[in-house]
């Protein structure tokens, strides 16, 4: 029930999708001129040089040599290697350089997952209006709306995400490592299941903290409390709900980008992420015992607030 009135509010909310949409494009954008404006001058740098140049001739000749007989294979190869082993000292000149372009580019990338964290935390609020009063509030509006504790739960969420995803993937790589010899390719997916899992159970403990900020109006420690109350107490109902959730959003993003070669992603994206925020406040408010608008006709009584009268067959009135 829970995961059906997720998509209704989702696509009784369309519009948040669209706004999420034109923000995280608008960033995307600004920030991929920015880092271009500085990358792509030092790339040209780096392959205009005459090491550089004599690194493709020898990489061009390496694989025509691939197809042809004789010992031109060996020759291009000492060639290559050469090559190699010149441009990469050319390389270690410019570590001064190479050293700013990575921290720049290091800047960039935590810039974009503050501003994503910023659009999470707008889509979140912008929900919670619809589904507490029926009422739409402005993406800008939700972004500036208690900015410090947007600021706040964006940090934390972010870090926690990124640094919790590094140590599933290398728990994935691990038991991929070790199996591989074993069970050969069945290696591969019992390897993913452990991000799935990982990122299931970190959703279950977290999907919460933005809900009881916004919604709850918590203080963001406390937020982040409740929101592990909850994850304990209904850990095999969220585990299994983010599991679906993990799969399906892997799915359709997967499939929007190749079936429709790229332009399907940037609108599967945002309404992933929404579709997302439409959960963790579905669960939130049905937890909480609190009524909410799915749309302009149908108000969800969680059993917490029903009176007897409000049940027939165990379905909401």
């Amino acid at each position: 029930m829970k995961l059906k009135n997720t998509f209704k509010l989702l696509f009784s909310n369309l519009k948040i999708v669209i706004s999420d949409f034109l923000f995280r494009f608008a960033v995307t954008l600004i920030l991929t001129a920015v880092t271009a404006s500085f990358l792509i001058p030092f790339v040209k740098e780096i392959f205009s040089s005459a090491e550089g140049a004599e690194l493709f001739g020898a990489f061009k000749g390496i694989i025509g040599a691939f197809f042809s007989a004789g010992s031109e294979f060996a020759e291009s190869s000492e060639r290559f290697s050469a090559a190699a082993t010149a441009f990469f000292g050319m390389l270690g000149g410019k570590m001064g350089e190479i050293t700013w372009v990575a921290v720049g580019i290091v800047a960039i990338i935590i810039v974009y997952a503050a501003f994503f964290g910023f659009a999470n935390y707008a889509s979140g609020v912008a929900v919670n209006s619809y589904m507490s009063s029926l009422s739409r509030i402005g993406y800008l509006s939700a972004i500036l709306h208690g900015f410090g504790k947007c600021f706040l739960y964006q940090l934390i969420s972010v870090s926690s995400f990124i640094v919790c995803n590094i140590l599933f993937l290398a728990a994935g790589y691990g038991v991929f490592t070790l199996t591989a010899p074993v069970i050969y390719v069945l290696s591969l997916p019992l390897s993913l299941l452990i991000p799935v899992a990982g990122n299931a159970a970190y959703c279950a403990f977290f999907s919460c903290f933005l809900p009881s900020v916004t919604a709850g109006e918590n203080g963001v420690i406390k937020g982040i409390k409740e929101s592990f109350s909850i994850g304990a107490k209904k850990f095999g109902e969220l585990f299994a709900q983010y599991v679906f959730m993990v799969l399906l959003v892997f799915y359709v993003n997967v499939s929007a980008a190749v079936f429709t070669l790229g332009v399907g992603f940037v609108f599967s994206l945002p309404a992933t992420c929404v579709c997302i925020s439409c959960l963790k406040f579905v669960n939130y408010y049905s937890f909480t015992g609190r009524k909410y608008y799915i749309d302009f006709d149908t108000v969800i009584t969680p059993p917490k607030t029903k009176t007897d009268g409000e049940y027939f067959n165990g379905m909401d009135m």
